[in-house]
C-alpha cells in the first residue's frame, strides 16, 4: 500500500492454465476496475463457473483508503 501497488489475486480451485484463461477473459473488466480505482489496492478475481467464456468478476478486498483507516486505529 505504501508504494501504490495494485495487487490482483486470482481465486478458484483450478489449474494455473484455467486461472490464466479466466484472467484473459476478464481483462476488460480488470482494466475498467483499475481505471475506476487508481489508488493502491488488493482485489480478487473470481472465475465464472456457470459460464467460463464470459470471464469472472472482480471484488475489492482492501482499498488504500480502508488501509489508511485501519492503520490509524
Amino acid at each position: 500500500m505504501r508504494f501504490g501497488a495494485q495487487a490482483l489475486i486470482l481465486k478458484g480451485g483450478a489449474s494455473p492454465q484455467v486461472l490464466a484463461e479466466n484472467f484473459v477473459r476478464t481483462y476488460p473488466r480488470v482494466l475498467r476496475f483499475l481505471r475506476q480505482n487508481p489508488e493502491a489496492l488488493i482485489a480478487k478475481i473470481y472465475r465464472n463457473d456457470r459460464d467460463p467464456a464470459k470471464g469472472g468478476r472482480i471484488e475489492m478486498w482492501l482499498s488504500y483508503r480502508d488501509w489508511v483507516k485501519s492503520a490509524r486505529t
